[in-house]
């Protein structure tokens, strides 16, 4: 079977037409996977800079309680940081993967133990963590949130980051032993 001038033309334009549209359309998928990926990045970002921030605002917060500040309102600021810390951490629940929920956890949990010391009672979590004050495990979980949000962000090196300690004196429970 021969093809006639007609039959190889069309043959011509389909085959062209194939090769044109396959590599776009390719194009297109992976450009709106770019994009998608890039507004979870914006917004995941966005919510990690807020949740960490609001966790080291109710830290000093409760830093100042402890060593005896009398402001007016400042167990109602502290209060509403830590509903605020509450309220982010379920945001991050949403665009977080499993590590980065679980660090999130962590952070939580130790801030409560922060806020209760600052407020007066006893540690919630001593026996669990008998050698850190809920401030060294507090630092310790932001620091494990840091590189959980990195690695989620994909930045390089994402454990590469310098530790924010408390700088010396200023941990209550480490005041008494000096």
């Amino acid at each position: 079977m021969t093809l006639t001038g007609l039959e190889t033309s069309i043959a011509g334009v389909v085959v062209g037409a194939i090769i044109g549209f396959v590599p776009n359309y390719l194009m297109d998928v992976r450009r709106e996977r770019s994009q998608l990926r890039s507004r979870w990045d914006n917004s995941l970002f966005g919510l990690c800079s807020d949740f960490a921030s609001t966790a080291r605002g109710l830290q000093e917060l409760c830093l100042h309680q402890a060593h005896g500040g009398t402001d007016v309102g400042l167990s109602d600021d502290i209060a509403e940081e830590h509903r605020k810390l509450r309220t982010h951490s379920e945001r991050i629940r949403l665009l977080g993967d499993v590590e980065l929920q679980l660090a999130v956890r962590w952070v939580v949990r130790h801030a409560y133990a922060v806020r209760e010391v600052s407020e007066g009672r006893p540690d919630p979590r001593k026996e669990e963590f008998p050698d850190q004050s809920p401030h060294q495990r507090l630092g310790n979980a932001l620091q494990d949130f840091y590189i959980a949000a990195r690695k989620q962000l994909q930045v390089i090196n994402p454990s590469v980051i310098t530790p924010r300690d408390l700088e010396a004196g200023r941990d209550p429970s480490t005041r008494a032993r000096l």
